[in-house]
């Protein structure tokens, strides 16, 4: 449990402690009942209901976001609206026919169901015509030429601090405020591994927001009842933005025609080019799958399948590019060993004669 969850706990716990002091204060002062004891018992159940009432709605506020809360406070004062405009249609109509019971009972039905959908209605008219474009054109305010939103995997990957340390991200990067509570959550999980994930991203954020020529974003906008990456997706399309993740299940457009950005192969688009007939410098580190193959490995990580570097397990030579094959996980790079390495080497003189001089067995790519 880190530092944030603590005070937050510490600090509920204060609150409920308070509540049900003061409700005990009040049940003194006011007694309910002739006995203490039922007055002390009312006074301590009473403010730890409270206490919960008021945490609970805290708890729901951060979950649903402050759209959700904003279009249920708004249906509650709507639904209540129209159910006392309902009844006082309604009561001098049906005052002769009912009890006064009758009647607090069929106002209170009359209330909630009108508090009921006027709540559905506002949220279904919200999800089908995205009145969250409020928020669009508030964070649109200021001339961007284009959005870009960052994913958990964009997040979790140190090589988005350098990509936007560059400066071709000025401008255009947002984070979707249901992305960080996801990476919040991950970061107070039981799990070791999730929670060094969560807290490699929230680290990575606080270093993107160091970055003063970023102008990193944060959008409040949510989606209800999905899953983030559908949510994602529709923020993207609200937004007319791109998405870029360190994902390479993601592939360069998502199924609603949203842009992908990856990672993974703007990388690999960044790396040197290599030509045909270029000389490598190569450290021979294993064995090839075929006969006298050897394999290596560039600065970068590229795989380099060299002929003829069996021969040279854990030293450093010379080879020529004969192709390059470009593959999803990156390229690889397919060399013959230089002649120099692969000369022969010197032989006494009287058996010289002996030798058999044999072509070069280069495979072919």
């Amino acid at each position: 449990m880190n530092m944030m969850s603590i005070s937050h706990v510490c600090i509920r716990a204060f609150f409920m402690a308070l509540s049900v002091l003061i409700a005990l204060v009040y049940v003194t002062t006011h007694p309910l009942n002739s006995s203490p004891l039922v007055n002390t018992s009312i006074g301590i159940l009473g403010g730890l209901a409270a206490s919960f009432i008021l945490i609970g709605l805290e708890i729901a506020l951060k979950r649903f976001g402050i759209i959700e809360f904003a279009l249920a406070l708004a249906g509650v004062v709507l639904g209540n609206f129209m159910g006392e405009s309902l009844w006082t249609i309604l009561h001098p109509l049906l005052s002769h026919y009912m009890t006064a019971d009758t009647a607090i009972l069929l106002k209170a039905s009359l209330l909630l169901i009108s508090i009921y959908f006027s709540i559905s209605t506002l949220f279904h008219t919200a999800s089908k015509f995205q009145l969250q474009s409020l928020w669009k054109k508030k964070e649109e305010s200021i001339s961007y030429t284009s959005n870009i939103l960052i994913d958990s995997s964009a997040l979790m990957d140190p090589r988005i601090i350098d990509l936007a340390a560059s400066g071709i991200l000025d401008n255009h990067l947002i984070i979707p405020s249901f992305i960080l509570r996801d990476l919040q959550q991950l970061a107070d999980q039981i799990d070791e591994q999730s929670k060094a994930k969560g807290r490699t991203a929230l680290e990575i954020i606080k270093k993107l927001e160091t970055i003063p020529h970023l102008n990193l974003r944060h959008s409040e906008m949510d989606f209800s009842d999905i899953d983030t990456r559908t949510k994602l997706n529709q923020l993207a399309t609200t937004l007319s933005a791109k998405i870029l993740t360190a994902d390479m299940n993601r592939t360069q457009q998502s199924p609603d025609e949203t842009p992908i950005i990856n990672m993974h192969f703007l990388s690999n688009a960044l790396k040197p080019m290599t030509q045909t007939g270029e000389c490598l410098t190569i450290k021979i580190q294993r064995y090839g799958k075929e006969p006298r193959q050897g394999v290596g490995y560039l600065k970068d990580g590229t795989m380099v399948v060299v002929n003829g570097g069996a021969e040279f397990i854990g030293e450093e030579i010379k080879a020529y590019v004969l192709s390059v094959k470009h593959t999803a996980s990156g390229r690889m790079i397919f060399c013959n060993a230089s002649d120099d390495q692969l000369a022969t080497p010197d032989l006494p003189m009287h058996n010289l004669a002996d030798l058999e001089i044999k072509p070069k067995n280069y495979f072919t790519v």
